[in-house]
């Protein structure tokens, strides 16, 4: 290599050290964390003052969250033609730094199976319904993402309620404010 092949490529090497350098230093010395094998409590409220209530009249269910959470709500029917399947998911809602939201979809026969790379984990009942759990974890990622979802048919309908939040090692609960979320889900008609 010449001289100046050289030089240029110890100016690349430099300015990425440099640039490098100062992303750390922006962010601060980020010690490294030990696993956590507990979650950590997550303020939320039982003031019932302090939440919304969603209901929706079309699929006969409603559940509460947080005031102040963005909830947004879709009528938007998805069609997948290959399996033709159809689904509507009426409404979602963001937390800080997780989101939950709300699926129905007529694909009967696979509301009770994994799907690749979940986990059957339980079942449990709420709302007036049995569900089964299912769980994943989404890693090798920018945003590694553990996912949640709770199935049931209700009234020939498969129902996800499906939670996503950040992964941690060693931690696969539901958060707490997600999981309150989820125990408020109620469906009007049994």
């Amino acid at each position: 290599m010449t001289r100046f092949g050289w030089t240029v490529v110890l100016s690349v090497l430099t300015l990425l050290a440099l640039v490098g350098g100062t992303v750390f230093y922006i962010r601060g010395n980020v010690p490294t964390e030990t696993p956590q094998t507990v979650s950590e409590p997550i303020a939320t409220s039982t003031d019932p003052t302090a939440l919304e209530l969603y209901s929706n009249g079309d699929y006969g269910f409603s559940l509460a969250y947080p005031k102040g959470t963005l909830a947004t709500t879709s009528t938007n029917l998805v069609s997948t033609s290959t399996k033709k399947a159809s689904e509507v998911t009426p409404v979602s809602i963001a937390l800080t730094d997780a989101s939950l939201f709300v699926r129905v979809s007529n694909a009967v026969s696979a509301c009770s199976k994994a799907r690749p790379s979940e986990t059957m984990v339980s079942t449990t009942t709420f709302g007036g319904a049995e569900w089964r759990v299912f769980s994943r974890d989404e890693l090798g990622t920018d945003t590694e993402l553990h996912d949640t979802s709770y199935r049931t048919v209700h009234e020939g309908m498969c129902v996800t309620i499906f939670a996503q939040q950040p992964y941690r090692e060693g931690i696969h609960a539901v958060r707490e404010d997600l999981a309150q979320i989820i125990e408020s889900f109620s469906f009007a008609r049994p």
